[in-house]
């Protein structure tokens, strides 16, 4: 099935769509919505997702729950879909209330993105689809930041990035 999604100018506005392959191909901007999903109210734990290395794009790295948006989609409407799509997370997704964290452009070869991070509070039990999802593991966001820094090539550019992100985020 050929996956339909918005392309963006730099100010996030739509100015197309295309195929998510061509957006990648010719890197079209275009959207994605990703979760830090904490363990609890405590945020030190985060749920990280392990691709399976039959994947095309990433095989094997370690990933934030998410992904794109489809066209005529919403930044949240994507995050919910990708929770109960990846997460096999039960239809109460569908009235959690997400928070809203940021916004963040990644500039990477493979995916050129606006991505809207969101935060949500879950201790699972999380049912991954093997399709799209390795496994799931909680990690201490603290020592996250130093695995990251010590062993990049274990993470996606953008997972990086967004975790860095949401590090200056919080200490603002």
């Amino acid at each position: 099935m050929v996956e339909i999604v918005d392309v963006v100018n730099d100010n996030d506005k739509i100015i197309g769509k295309t195929s998510k392959s061509l957006c990648h191909k010719y890197a079209l901007l275009h959207r994605d919505s990703k979760i830090l999903t904490f363990k609890d109210y405590s945020l030190k734990e985060i749920v990280l997702q392990k691709r399976p290395m039959n994947l095309k794009r990433n095989p094997g790295k370690i990933v934030l729950p998410g992904g794109h948006v489809d066209t005529g989609e919403t930044y949240l409407q994507a995050a919910k879909r990708e929770n109960m799509e990846e997460m096999h997370v039960d239809e109460k997704s569908l009235n959690l209330k997400f928070e809203k964290l940021f916004k963040i452009k990644i500039p990477d070869d493979e995916d050129y993105l606006f991505v809207t991070v969101y935060k949500d509070i879950d201790s699972g039990p999380f049912h991954p689809d093997h399709e799209e999802v390795d496994s799931y593991f909680f990690a201490d966001i603290d020592k996250l930041e130093k695995d990251m820094d010590n062993h990049p090539n274990k993470y996606t550019f953008g997972t990086i990035l967004i975790l860095k992100e949401y590090k200056l985020y919080i200490s603002q």
